[in-house]
């Protein structure tokens, strides 16, 4: 009787552990890709609450069946979860004075067509993504914005989990040759 509680609980143990990658990529900061419908319940039967804006920042509290329990602002819904990526955060800042003075809203700013057009999400320094999900290989042009821009870098990754980078530090309106199509992680510095 003890052995076979003994070889349960080992057996509860090793599901928890190995259950444990794929619990932490359900909650987190996340950031919305598109203007999506911030609903009372999973799915598009429910009524909608607001509606969420691109690049909007939201905190997922859960996720199942393809969509996210998200905290937005003030308010509590569900995401369709195609429309939210989850950002990974970077460690905290020094505690040492910054003595920048530009107060403008630094952000890196990721498009899928040339030109800076199309479709776009955008990550504050100190935040990635390390599987960029339906954004994997869409990637065509990337702006730094606001703030000291000549200070930010981008990690433009061609594998998952900031793999394979290429860093740049100025827009670029044309991705190059050997990163079209072949985006899979980004982090801002």
């Amino acid at each position: 009787m003890m052995k076979t509680f003994v070889r349960l609980a080992m057996a509860l143990a090793a599901v928890l552990v190995l259950s444990l990658p794929a619990l932490a990529q359900m909650f987190g900061p996340a950031v919305t890709v598109a203007n999506v419908n911030l609903r009372n319940g999973p799915g598009t039967n429910h009524a909608v609450i607001r509606v969420v804006r691109s690049g909007e920042d939201v905190t997922i509290v859960r996720c199942e069946r393809n969509w996210c329990l998200v905290n937005a602002g003030r308010e509590t819904g569900w995401l369709a979860q195609n429309y939210v990526m989850r950002v990974i955060a970077a460690p905290p800042p020094p505690l040492w004075p910054d003595f920048d003075f530009d107060t403008g809203p630094t952000r890196v700013c990721f498009y899928d067509r040339p030109n800076f057009r199309g479709d776009s999400f955008c990550l504050r320094p100190g935040n990635g993504n390390d599987d960029l999900g339906n954004w994997r290989n869409r990637i065509a042009s990337v702006a730094l914005r606001g703030g000291q821009s000549h200070s930010l870098s981008v990690d433009l990754c061609t594998a998952r989990n900031f793999r394979n980078c290429t860093s740049i530090r100025d827009d670029m309106a044309n991705v190059s040759r050997h990163l079209q199509g072949a985006i899979a992680s980004v982090k801002v510095w």
